[in-house]
């Protein structure tokens, strides 16, 4: 339970200190799972769920799905879109 109350404590720290969140959570659970396992095992795991995360299709066509919406919102499709329907059903 003390392990649990530090990593809360040095994960508010880090965000107090302006660090992005997903940094400071990274950093933590790296910290306590080398705390549990060992240096090692904890670099190894994070090698390994990086490069997993970067190959998964799933995940690959977010950035492609953001950039869809900037083309859209810079053509101003959107907006004819939003007229056109406003024009059928708004009053």
């Amino acid at each position: 339970m003390e392990a649990v109350a530090v990593a809360f404590a040095i994960l508010f720290v880090l965000l107090f200190l302006e660090l992005p969140i997903a940094f400071g959570m990274a950093l933590v659970g790296t910290g306590g799972f080398a705390y549990i396992v060992g240096l090692e095992p904890a670099l190894h795991m994070v090698g390994t769920l990086a490069s997993a995360s970067v190959l998964n299709y799933d995940l690959a066509v977010l950035p492609l799905f953001v950039l869809m919406g900037n083309f859209v919102a810079q053509s101003r499709i959107s907006q004819d879109l939003y007229d056109a329907s406003n024009s059928f059903v708004g009053h």
